[in-house]
C-alpha cells in the first residue's frame, strides 16, 4: 500500500470573512443559573447524626457542666406558689431558693437512678414534661437505696 501525504481539514471560524480558527465555543449557564438547575432537580437531605452520637454529646457535656438544669424563674415561681398555701407573704432569700433547687435536682437525679421506668423521664422519651408514674415509686425506699449506694 503506498503512503499517501494526508491535508489538514480547514474549520471555518464563526466570523464572517476570516477563514480558519477554533469553532465557537457554546455559551456557558451563568454560576447562578447553574446552582438553580442543580437545585431544583433534586432536594439535599439535612446531615444527621448516628444514632447515639448526640446523646453522647450531650452526657458529656452535662457532666462537665455544674449548672443547675433546671431554669430559675420557674422553679422560683414554683416555690412560691406552693408556700402561699401555707403561709402569705412570705419573702425568700435568693440563697435559700438556689438551695432548695440544688435539693430538688439531686432528689431527681436519685429519682432517676432508682427509677424502674426511665420512659417516664422526659430525656428518654424526648418530651419536656414528668409523667406521674415516675413518682409513683416508694420514696422511703428510694432514699434508703441511695444512702447504701453512697456507703
Amino acid at each position: 500500500m503506498a503512503r499517501t501525504k494526508q491535508t489538514s481539514a480547514k474549520v471555518s471560524s464563526g466570523h464572517p470573512g476570516k477563514p480558519g480558527g477554533k469553532a465557537p465555543r457554546k455559551p456557558i449557564a451563568t454560576k447562578s443559573a447553574r446552582k438553580t438547575a442543580h437545585v431544583s432537580g433534586s432536594i439535599k437531605k439535612p446531615f444527621r447524626f448516628r444514632p447515639g452520637t448526640v446523646a453522647l454529646r450531650e452526657i458529656r457535656k452535662y457532666q462537665k457542666s455544674t449548672e443547675l438544669l433546671i431554669r430559675k424563674l420557674p422553679f422560683q415561681r414554683l416555690v412560691k406558689e406552693i408556700a402561699q398555701e401555707f403561709k402569705t407573704d412570705l419573702r425568700f432569700q435568693s440563697a435559700a431558693i438556689g438551695a432548695l433547687q440544688e435539693a430538688a435536682e439531686a432528689c431527681l437525679q436519685m429519682l432517676a437512678q432508682v427509677c424502674e421506668a426511665p420512659e417516664a423521664f422526659p430525656k428518654e422519651s424526648k418530651r419536656m414534661v414528668f409523667e406521674a408514674r415516675a413518682f409513683t415509686l416508694d420514696i422511703s425506699g428510694v432514699f434508703a437505696q441511695s444512702q447504701a449506694k453512697q456507703i
